[in-house]
């Protein structure tokens, strides 16, 4: 693949746009709960005590809260507010996705208006600029490193390319641990077990030495703030009112509070065992893309505990393998964000007036009535994956011979 002078002012493009529209986006509001539990790690980190030791707030590997301190120290020297600077490395992780992603596309001779055009739906995608330049998750940044990890893959012989793939999901799993679920889709398409041991190394050895030495100081405090930590029941998916409603509606009442407590304590173990199945016998015989987009959308589908912020994860690998009903669920999305981040706004009240005339149990219908087109999407796209049925591309098709009755005619004709 040859880049010219027109390529490298196209990606100049692409970044230039994708960070200012970031930018502008991280100081109205700036600080929220994430924000604030962020700055409580940086100063303990600054103040050279145990992070699990002496808050809740923090539930990552230890990457992250060196990533904060050094943020801090930037904070110090600069006199500009933590909680804008903190957003930096999300906005540049998303600037990294914009750029592989246009490369991505070149290099499969897609042409250069699919290259910029992909690179500039990310960009721009509101989905996007509001995770990571308003709320300030950090997710992308372990997305990068795990779209790299595709990458080199893709790009080199075996040998090199599980090495430096390993190393990359490795990196993202040293951010947070949930880049771990695609540690299998890799691992299963190894051909020796030198190569899946190798890869699997490279992959959980970074996290494992990093987290070690913390691990010995505070075991009990890692084990519940990241190890055994996870999103409450009754925020996502199955598990959300609206849900519950036309659930109790149906089922009888007994049945119905039986259904709710295997759903509250054992739903992790269902999302495992679709996960397994996936693992095993749809991941191999369909493309690491469509794999990886798969295990994300099967994590949407069947998870009951669920953060907003999650919502970007599947965003470039589903642009990436132009998945159908992108643009509904770009939509979707960024209406149920808007909603919940001027409601909640994650400790930090953006309309006062607006949260008062929303009561918190009118708040659970609201929310989950907005979230259930997304849900519903990502179990689609699980359905597509594992049956391989293109349900969006038929639709799609009907709505453009419901818009174009001619041509209908014709094509019958």
């Amino acid at each position: 693949m040859y880049f010219d002078k027109r390529h490298v002012i196209q990606i100049l493009v692409v970044l230039m746009v994708a960070i200012s529209v970031r930018l502008v986006m991280t100081y109205p509001l700036a600080e929220n709960y994430d924000t604030k539990s962020f700055k409580i790690a940086a100063d303990l980190m600054s103040q050279g005590k145990i992070v699990y030791e002496h808050t809740k707030r923090y539930n990552y590997p230890p990457l992250w809260m060196w990533v904060l301190l050094l943020i801090q120290m930037l904070t110090d020297v600069s006199h500009l507010p933590f909680a804008v600077l903190v957003k930096l490395p999300a906005i540049l992780a998303d600037s990294g996705i914009c750029l592989l992603i246009y490369v991505l596309f070149l290099r499969s001779e897609s042409g250069e208006r699919a290259a910029m055009a992909g690179a500039l739906f990310y960009a721009l995608n509101p989905v996007a600029i509001l995770i990571s330049g308003h709320h300030g998750q950090f997710g992308s940044v372990w997305v990068f490193f795990c779209l790299l990890a595709w990458y080199f893959w893709n790009s080199r012989k075996m040998e090199e390319s599980a090495f430096l793939s390993g190393l990359a999901l490795g990196i993202a799993i040293l951010f947070k641990p949930i880049p771990v679920i695609l540690l299998p889709v890799f691992v299963g398409r190894l051909r020796t077990a030198r190569q899946r041991f190798v890869f699997s190394t490279l992959a959980l050895f970074p996290v494992v030495a990093a987290t070690l030495p913390y691990f010995l100081i505070a075991p009990s405090a890692l084990l519940e703030n990241v190890i055994l930590y996870s999103s409450n029941y009754g925020s996502w998916g199955y598990g959300y009112p609206v849900v519950l409603v036309i659930l109790r509606r149906i089922v009888h009442y007994d049945f119905f509070n039986m259904l709710i407590t295997i759903t509250e304590n054992y739903g992790k173990y269902f999302l495992l065992l679709v996960l397994f199945y996936q693992w095993i016998f749809v991941c191999p015989r369909i493309s690491l893309i469509s794999a990886i987009t798969l295990v994300f959308a099967t994590l949407y589908f069947c998870s009951s505990g669920f953060g907003v912020q999650y919502l970007i994860w599947i965003l470039p690998f589903a642009i990436i393998n132009r998945e159908s009903a992108l643009k509904y669920y770009t939509i979707f999305t960024t209406v149920y964000l808007i909603f919940m981040y001027a409601v909640m706004a994650y400790d930090n009240i953006c309309f006062d007036w607006l949260r008062e005339i929303i009561s918190k149990k009118n708040f659970g219908y609201i929310a989950s009535a907005l979230s259930l087109p997304v849900w519903l999407i990502s179990g689609l796209w699980m359905s597509e994956k594992m049956m391989d049925v293109k349900v969006f591309a038929a639709l799609d098709y009907r709505l453009s011979r419901l818009k174009h009755p001619r041509g209908e005619s014709r094509d019958r004709d």
